[in-house]
C-alpha cells in the first residue's frame, strides 16, 4: 500500500513538475517575442517616419540605434552558446565589447530623443517651475526604482548567513552584456543590503530621465489644457500613463514573487522568478530593450503632439 502511495505521488509531482516547465516555457516564448515584436514595431515606424518626411538624419540616427540593439542581442547569444563551451578568452572579448555597447546604446537612444523633442524640452526646461518637477521626479522615481529593481533591499537580520557587521565592498555584477564594476554594501543597523553596479545606475538614469520628460510634458499639457482639444488630452494622457505603466513594468520583476506564487503556484514560481531576474538569458535583455524603446516612444508622442497642437494654435509655450 505504501508503494503505490508513493509511486501516485511521484507520478503526481513529476507531472506538476512537468506542467512548470511548459508554464515558464510559454512564458519565455511569448513574451520573447512580444517583446522583439514591440521593439521592432517601434523603430522600423520611426525609420519609415524619417523616409517619408525625407529626413534621413532622423533614418540614420532610428537606424543607428535598431543596430545596437541588434548587436546586444547578438552578444548575448554569442555569450549563451560560450557558456557550454568554456572558451574564457572568447568570453572576456565578448564582455569587453559590452563595455562600450550599452554606453552606445544609451547614447543613441537620447540622440534620438533630443533631434525628435530637443528644441521643445529646451524651451520648457528654462522655467523654473518645470525644472523643479523634473528634478522632483526623478528624485522620487529613483528611489523607487532602486527598492523595486531589487539593487537596495531590505533584509531581516535574523535570516542564516547575513553578517553581524557592516560592510561595503566593491564587486563586479553581470548585466547587462558585462560584468560591471559594483558597491555592495550591507548596514545590519537598518537591515539595508543593496549591489549597485554602473550598468544598474546608467539604466537607472536613463528610464527615470526619461519618464521625468514625459510628466513635465503633460503638465506643460495640464497648464494649456483649456486651448488644447480633447482629442489631444486623451492621447497625451494616455502616452503619459503608458510610459509610467512601461516604466514601473521594468524595474519591478524582483518583487512580482507572491503574485506568480498566487497564479502559478510554489513549483512554477521560482522558475518564473529565475527566468524574469537572470540578466544573461534572452528573456530579460529583449524585455529591456523594449521597455527603452516604449520609453523613448512615449518621450517622441508626446513632445510631438503638443508642440503641434501648440503650432497649429499658435500658443507661446509658458
Amino acid at each position: 500500500m505504501n508503494e503505490t502511495e508513493n509511486k501516485y505521488k511521484y507520478g503526481i509531482s513529476k507531472v506538476n513538475s512537468m506542467n512548470s516547465i511548459d508554464i515558464v516555457n510559454w512564458v519565455n516564448i511569448i513574451f520573447t517575442i512580444l517583446a522583439a515584436f514591440i521593439t521592432l514595431t517601434i523603430w522600423f515606424t520611426l525609420i519609415y517616419s524619417g523616409i517619408r518626411r525625407n529626413n534621413y538624419k532622423w533614418t540614420f540616427r532610428s537606424f543607428t540605434v535598431l543596430n545596437m540593439f541588434f548587436a546586444w542581442m547578438l552578444i548575448i547569444l554569442i555569450q549563451n552558446w560560450l557558456s557550454n563551451h568554456f572558451n574564457n578568452d572568447l568570453f572576456n572579448i565578448t564582455y569587453k565589447i559590452g563595455f562600450v555597447l550599452l554606453p552606445l546604446t544609451l547614447i543613441a537612444l537620447w540622440r534620438v530623443v533630443f533631434m525628435a523633442t530637443g528644441d521643445y524640452l529646451r524651451s520648457v526646461l528654462k522655467r523654473k517651475y518645470y525644472r523643479n518637477i523634473f528634478i522632483l521626479v526623478i528624485f522620487i522615481y529613483s528611489i523607487v526604482y532602486t527598492f523595486t529593481s531589487g539593487m537596495v533591499t531590505v533584509t531581516s537580520s535574523s535570516e542564516d548567513l547575513v553578517p553581524l557587521e557592516r560592510y561595503i565592498e566593491i564587486t563586479q555584477t553581470y548585466g547587462p552584456l558585462s560584468p560591471w564594476p559594483s558597491i555592495e554594501f550591507w548596514f545590519p543597523t537598518v537591515n539595508l543590503f543593496g549591489t549597485i553596479s554602473l550598468a544598474a545606475v546608467l539604466m537607472m538614469v536613463t528610464i527615470t530621465s526619461m519618464f521625468s520628460i514625459t510628466i513635465i510634458l503633460m503638465v506643460y499639457y495640464w497648464k494649456l489644457r483649456k486651448r488644447l482639444s480633447m482629442k489631444t488630452a486623451t492621447s497625451t494622457v494616455g502616452s503619459g500613463v503608458f510610459a509610467t505603466l512601461t516604466s514601473f513594468a521594468c524595474c519591478t520583476f524582483p518583487v512580482i514573487y507572491p503574485i506568480l506564487i498566487l497564479f502559478f503556484g510554489s513549483a512554477t514560481a521560482e522558475p518564473l522568478l529565475r527566468l524574469i531576474t537572470n540578466e544573461s538569458g534572452l528573456f530579460i535583455n529583449v524585455m529591456q530593450m523594449a521597455v527603452l524603446s516604449l520609453m523613448v516612444f512615449c518621450v517622441i508622442y508626446t513632445g510631438n503632439r503638443i508642440n503641434l497642437e501648440v503650432a497649429n494654435q499658435r500658443i507661446p509655450p509658458k
